[in-house]
């Protein structure tokens, strides 16, 4: 987005007129093409997203109107509602119907140039340049955006910026010669021609009140204007987000390989786990084809130790196999009391400093486990062989 495509949108488009003129300037504000056609050859119209021009639109005609007020300073001067509160007594239409545009600078008696426009007619321009991919960044009357005194042609319509700013538009039916006196003060206005017709404002020069001038070439203000709420702006990228973003587009192509290698290698060891736990089942079938399955890991457990019992050995779970733990603690360890039941040996006794951890260490050695049953009391026990 390095250019900024303007619109000068005229009162009655796109309903009777396909076209409006349009200018294309660089970031920098130099024209660099001026045209007048219909949406499908303006400018970047169908291009890539990132190579879409920055859209600012211009409002010409009666579509939009211009008031003088007081207002606070900003930003509360620039809100909606006290806007339409201090216009309230002029505006024809509920202040919450319209949308405001109040200009950057104030004048020597303390007030500020206002455009108003029809929320509705806004809306619907905003929609439609949506779905053309051209979002607008900001949205201006035409008599904001033209130097003072001028008067330019858009469509049928004659937009008339007087000496102090002050912006009216005049149409076929109005005497342009009695209304341009009484706008300018009979002060000749340089006339700008931005539509097709170029012929048409040769023949409007001769109007008394207006004299030939340059082609118009004004940039649209960046400020929002008339955009707020839900037809705000998008959010601009600063010139750093879209300096790194290949970088950002590269690292997220980085983070979904990296993802889907995750992805592969999760499933990997969830197929091995799969694998260990039917060689599991089939063992212990093959040693106990008539037993249930339940849990092949602790049912294999149990028959070893009922064989080793069998046998005169000792168990992980036997009173001597966890009281041998006992004889790895340090010199001044005190056990004061022994209990043991259902291959739990319970110990109340005085450690001294990290005996506890070494008595873990050695119990962990041994497939056991201790854990604490708060103050002195101590609990040891086989531990899982899984």
């Amino acid at each position: 987005m390095n250019t900024i495509l303007t619109l000068i949108i005229p009162s009655d488009w796109p309903q009777l007129r396909r076209a409006c003129p349009w200018l294309l300037h660089d970031a920098g504000g130099r024209l660099l093409r001026r045209g007048c056609s219909e949406p499908a050859h303006w400018p970047g119209v169908g291009g890539a997203p990132d190579e879409m021009p920055e859209c600012r639109i211009l409002l010409a005609g009666r579509q939009v109107a211009g008031r003088r007020v007081r207002l606070p300073a900003p930003p509360l001067g620039r809100r909606p509602e006290v806007v339409g509160a201090a216009l309230e007594d002029v505006l024809l239409d509920a202040p919450e119907q319209l949308a405001f545009a109040v200009a950057g600078k104030t004048g020597d008696d303390g007030t500020s140039r206002v455009g108003v426009v029809s929320r509705q007619r806004l809306a619907g321009i905003v929609a439609l340049l949506r779905e053309l991919g051209l979002p607008p960044h900001a949205a201006w009357p035409l008599g904001m955006a033209m130097p003072a005194p001028a008067a330019c042609l858009v469509g049928d319509e004659l937009c008339v910026v007087a000496p102090d700013g002050e912006f009216a538009a005049l149409g076929p039916g109005d005497d342009l010669a009695a209304r341009l006196v009484e706008l300018a003060g009979g002060e000749a206005l340089p006339l700008h021609v931005v539509d097709a017709d170029p012929d048409a404002g040769a023949r409007l020069a001769a109007v008394p009140g207006l004299r030939p001038g340059p082609a118009g070439e004004w940039l649209a203000p960046a400020a929002p204007g008339f955009l707020d709420g839900e037809l705000a702006p998008p959010r601009r990228r600063t010139a750093v987000v879209r300096h790194f973003s290949g970088a950002a587009r590269l690292a997220a192509a980085f983070a979904g390989v990296a993802l889907l290698l995750s992805a592969a290698q999760w499933g990997w060891h969830a197929w091995q786990a799969a694998r260990l736990r039917d060689a599991i089942a089939a063992q212990f079938r093959a040693a106990q084809p008539q037993a249930a399955l339940v849990d092949p890991l602790l049912q294999m457990q149990r028959l070893v130790d009922s064989a080793r019992h069998a046998g005169g050995q000792l168990v992980a779970g036997d009173f001597l196999a966890l009281a041998d733990t006992l004889a790895e603690l340090p010199a001044g360890a005190t056990i004061a009391e022994l209990r043991y039941r259902d291959g739990r040996l319970e110990i109340v006794a005085t450690l001294p400093a990290d005996a506890a951890a070494a008595l873990a260490a050695a119990a962990e050695r041994r497939g056991q486990r201790l854990s604490a049953d708060g103050g002195t009391g101590w609990s040891l026990s086989a531990g899982s062989r899984r």
